[in-house]
């Protein structure tokens, strides 16, 4: 890797811990409102944190999404819960939505065996439901 492709990374790194701190506050904030003023404030609140969330998404680099979804599906697959699980509710990421990578995650489940459930939404009221991944 070289110098500058080294420093990218640690920048973009520096970032999404700010965005991370960022958005730990919009949230915490959030809650706070929702204790204090009851649903619609919840709802604004909830609305605001989502667009402070996407927006981050959005300034984040794809090798920080990439280095990011890797480190989280190595915490998940070294975790206990994952290995003693049977089965396994994942979601199909969608890379336009910049969300975080589980491709990793759902090959690592199939090939250990382990029954896995997508959620699929099955009207335009966004009602959803579990399909299995068979072999």
């Amino acid at each position: 890797m070289s110098a500058i492709a080294a420093l990218n990374r640690i920048q973009g790194t520096l970032r999404f811990q700010s965005l991370r701190r960022s958005l730990c506050s919009t949230t915490t904030q959030a809650m706070a409102d929702q204790q204090r003023t009851g649903s619609i404030a919840t709802r604004e609140s909830k609305q605001a944190t989502r667009k402070a969330i996407k927006a981050g998404l959005q300034q984040m680099s794809q090798d920080v999404m990439a280095a990011e979804s890797a480190a989280i599906a190595r915490h998940i697959l070294e975790a206990p819960f994952f290995s003693s699980s049977q089965n396994l509710g994942i979601y199909v990421h969608c890379a336009r939505l910049r969300e975080v990578d589980t491709s990793a995650l759902l090959q690592a489940a199939l090939a250990s065996g382990k029954r896995c459930y997508v959620p699929v939404v099955e009207d335009k009221e966004s009602n959803m439901k579990l399909l299995h991944l068979g072999e």
